[in-house]
């Protein structure tokens, strides 16, 4: 066994010697023992590798009780003076589509949504409903807001540029 290490160890040592020739200024091999020396000039290379806690996450600010109900009265009376009436139809008398049963206005902690309830008519539908978030606020401190929306993908455009002017 000791002799395949030894056969081993000179052939490493033969292609070192090797690459040495070829590329002189190769000046951290030690042909002597030929390993690699590490580099004194790079200290990352000595530095051992640790677990470190990551700094602690921004608490977002809450919001005030007073700015929750001002803000949920105005996005009801835009739902029913404004969305409802121009978006929600009778039910279509084919059964193939889905289409818009409700619009509705919600909290979750910071977050204020603007949903839509579809109805789907379908024999092979998954689930009688489901719910659409089209719009969320989320609120950022001072009374403010950052509004995110989705453009919705059928003749729905007109919703999205009322929730744009009222906000």
């Amino acid at each position: 066994m000791n002799e395949v290490n030894r056969q081993k160890n000179s052939r490493d040592h033969d292609l070192l010697k090797c690459i040495s020739r070829k590329f002189p200024s190769n000046k951290y091999l030690d042909d002597s023992n030929a390993k690699t020396v590490r580099d004194p000039v790079n200290k990352m290379a000595n530095k051992r590798k640790s677990w470190i806690s990551a700094s602690p996450r921004r608490t977002k600010p809450q919001v005030p009780d007073s700015t929750k109900r001002v803000l949920q009265e105005k996005a009801d009376e835009l739902i029913e003076n404004v969305l409802k009436p121009e978006h929600i139809k009778p039910p279509p008398t084919d059964n193939d589509f889905n289409y818009l049963v409700d619009i509705y206005s919600k909290w979750y902690r910071n977050y204020f949504y603007f949903c839509a309830k579809y109805n789907c008519p379908a024999p092979n539908a998954i689930s009688p409903s489901f719910e659409m978030k089209f719009a969320r606020m989320e609120y950022v401190g001072n009374e403010k807001f950052n509004l995110s929306y989705m453009t919705l993908l059928s003749a729905k455009s007109g919703m999205r540029k009322q929730v744009q002017t009222v906000v």
